[in-house]
């Protein structure tokens, strides 16, 4: 009799187990693990996170009157002749392009602000390997991208010189990143100083979102899968940012991009925010003789196949050639130009003839 009284005594008391254990399950929810943005480190006896360093940062960048950025924009291509390759083998082909990139951010009020990217790109050469052939007669095109607002205005207007290229980006929205918007990110920091006494911040994703509005579109992806913040550990500012992209064909081609920007200067006060060009067109060069804004260097040569031989057309090229040499200056404006033009033609006996076009 007694060891049955045991034995329903264990019994009710594992089935009290087993109710408690089930209503934990219903009524307490499990805590999910911190947000990697917000875990909290220590140094130098001061609470750190990566939401405090770019919350810090970007009090820094956004109400600063003026601050400037150096950097550079590099691209590799290597081509193979087959997906199959021996180690150690080398590419039949390689592509270099680079890019040197200043960037100037003037700030007065949330209605005056105005980004200015310049870029000097150095043309694309290629070195065919198996043949020992380089081609480094690259040459040197230059361009110059302005995004902001103005009066309460967006504007936006963009120029080159020589070749057109396509690397445009806001710098701003890459330094100061969304970071409402890492979706598919791994974030990597342990809150430790590297040698140079920084922290780095790393964000790892497929076209990571939280800088994909700074590259235009539709603001849903950048070319770029890594990005690495650098923060200064004593002074908590963003030093340097450097964004890297590797992609492969199939192993017949792989392609590598990085892009790396440095912050240089960071002021308050009064800056004078730079207008705007009024572009016509994007060449910066056709832009401003249409203008009247810029300078040409005008060619001192002036053909025409169907008539070369005829008097008229000895009569213009000497005209002309008489109007760019009595030009004191190497280059001019239209206008400049018109009036030498009307002048040199008169010692012919001839008037040049304005046409408005509406």
């Amino acid at each position: 009799m007694e060891t049955k009284k045991v034995l329903w005594g264990i019994v009710i008391f594992l089935l009290s187990l087993v109710v408690i254990y089930k209503i934990c399950n219903i009524f307490i929810t499990p805590v999910d693990p911190l947000d990697p943005l917000d875990v909290i480190y220590e140094y130098d006896d001061q609470e750190i996170s990566v939401r405090k360093l770019f919350e810090a940062s970007y009090e820094d960048l956004h109400y600063s009157a003026y601050w400037s950025v150096t950097g550079s924009y590099s691209e590799r291509t290597e081509s193979y002749h087959s997906s199959y390759r021996a180690s150690g083998s080398s590419p039949y082909e390689i592509l270099n392009k680079s890019i040197n990139i200043k960037y100037d951010h003037y700030y007065k009020d949330e209605d005056n602000v105005l980004g200015i990217l310049y870029g000097e790109c150095i043309e694309p050469y290629y070195e065919f390997t198996c043949y020992g052939d380089i081609d480094e007669q690259g040459t040197i095109s230059t361009y110059s991208y302005y995004v902001g607002i103005i009066n309460g205005y967006k504007k936006t207007a963009y120029g080159y010189s020589g070749h057109e290229y396509s690397e445009r980006f806001e710098v701003d929205k890459i330094l100061m990143p969304n970071l409402d918007n890492l979706t598919d990110v791994s974030i990597y920091f342990d809150g430790s100083v590297d040698e140079q006494g920084h922290f780095v911040v790393t964000f790892v994703g497929n076209k990571l979102p939280c800088i994909a509005p700074a590259f235009g579109g539709d603001g849903s992806y950048s070319p770029f899968d890594e990005a690495e913040y650098t923060f200064d550990a004593q002074t908590r500012k963003l030093v340097k940012v450097t964004l890297k992209d590797i992609y492969s064909s199939g192993g017949y081609h792989e392609e590598s991009s990085c892009l790396e920007l440095t912050i240089n200067d960071l002021a308050y006060g009064d800056y004078e925010i730079p207008d705007v060009p009024n572009m016509v067109c994007d060449n910066s060069i056709l832009s401003g003789a249409l203008t009247g804004e810029g300078t040409f260097k005008p060619s001192s040569v002036i053909r025409n196949d169907a008539s070369e031989k005829s008097s008229l057309s000895s009569t213009i090229s000497n005209i002309w050639q008489n109007a760019v040499s009595s030009i004191p200056k190497e280059a001019c404006t239209v206008d400049e130009i018109s009036e030498s033009l009307s002048y040199n033609a008169i010692e012919y006996g001839m008037n040049i003839v304005k046409k408005t076009i509406i």
